[in-house]
């Protein structure tokens, strides 16, 4: 099974290889370097679905602040950002997709990068369980 944390670590591997030189940190922007990236973890929901799968999903942020860069610099790494991060991250065994739709924002230099990811884990018990009630029921149709 993969979880929240698994998530998270995958991401700060692909970040670090894609940001050369930054820090990558989890939810700790105010590290004392002057090239840091945060991934700060917004919300992460799951739920079954109808075929016993749990669905779940991952919503982050990245923070990345650079102390000699400026808002037209943080743009850039925004488009670096959108043109390595996006589509798939490999965790454990899985490759699970990232949302096309991003959340970006500059406040005072610092850029906000927010993305989805959501996957599924099959849960064999509730089909199980499924398969029973449904074996159980019996229609007349007279």
């Amino acid at each position: 099974m993969i979880n929240t944390e698994d998530v998270i670590k995958a991401l700060a591997k692909k970040l670090r290889t894609i940001l050369v030189g930054y820090d990558v940190v989890v939810n700790d922007i105010k590290t004392a370097s002057d090239k840091v990236v945060s991934i700060e973890l917004i919300n992460s929901s799951s739920r079954f679905n109808s075929n016993g799968a749990l669905r779940t999903t991952v919503m982050l942020d990245i923070v990345v602040y650079h102390k000699k860069k400026n808002t037209l610099d943080m743009i850039k790494t925004a488009d670096l950002l959108t043109s390595k991060l996006l589509n798939t991250i490999e965790v454990k065994d899985r490759v699970l997709t990232i949302s096309n739709s991003v959340d970006i924002s500059i406040v005072d230099d610092v850029l906000h990068y927010g993305i989805e990811i959501t996957y599924s884990e099959f849960n064999p018990s509730v089909i199980d369980t499924s398969a029973e009630l449904l074996g159980s029921i019996s229609i007349n149709l007279e």
